[in-house]
């Protein structure tokens, strides 16, 4: 390949001219497969092609990044069966922004609420302390450790577990059926952790 780059060079009716890959010149970035054929035509070095490529992935992810509400479900799946489902269904009824249920419920301060969009990913707890730790790194990295909110988990050993990892970079969750008073009486130790049922200690109240 440098070979036959250094012929077209030596060749060429004129030389090539540096190339500007400025945030500011982007907006005139070929598409992909204009750059990737350029690039195979010699008309570009390599380097060239991989630092555009790069600032395009760069700016795809950002571009995500904004629009995206990221979601950890982090439950005990073989218990649970239908979590998936029924997360799917969730997430795909508060996408609708048309459907009557829950459509206001993106934040308004967003430039364009209609963009928004959530995302979520399941992680199985197994009702365990150190499978539910292992669940949360795993879904940490696919989201590329950026994380704004975790759903889970059902038992009161891994919701622990997961609260006290979450708490630590300042990551809400919120808990359907951990009932321990714990959650209550440390509340301190667990201040971004809420959940949708009431403590043990005060069943029947």
């Amino acid at each position: 390949f440098l070979a036959s780059q250094n012929q077209r060079r030596a060749t060429a009716a004129a030389p090539t001219m540096p190339l500007d890959v400025s945030s500011a010149s982007m907006a005139s970035v070929p598409p992909r497969a204009t750059i990737v054929q350029r690039a195979t035509n010699g008309g570009l070095l390599m380097e060239d092609t991989q630092r555009i490529l790069s600032s395009q992935n760069r700016s795809a992810q950002q571009q995500d990044d904004a629009s995206s509400i990221n979601i950890a479900v982090i439950v005990d799946v073989d218990g649970f069966a239908w979590a998936e489902n029924l997360a799917d269904a969730v997430v795909s009824f508060l996408n609708d922004r048309t459907d009557g249920w829950h459509d206001d419920i993106f934040p308004l301060a967003h430039h364009d609420r209609s963009q928004l969009k959530l995302h979520h990913k399941i992680g199985n707890s197994a009702c365990d302390a150190i499978a539910a730790s292992r669940a949360y790194w795993a879904l940490r990295n696919a989201f590329h450790s950026n994380i704004h909110g975790i759903v889970g988990c059902r038992c009161t050993g891994a919701s622990k577990m997961v609260a006290t990892l979450a708490s630590l970079e300042g990551i809400p969750q919120a808990s359907f059926s951990s009932t321990s008073a714990t959650f209550t009486e440390r509340s301190e130790d667990f201040s971004l952790f809420s959940r949708t049922v009431s403590p043990d200690n005060r069943d029947g109240q």
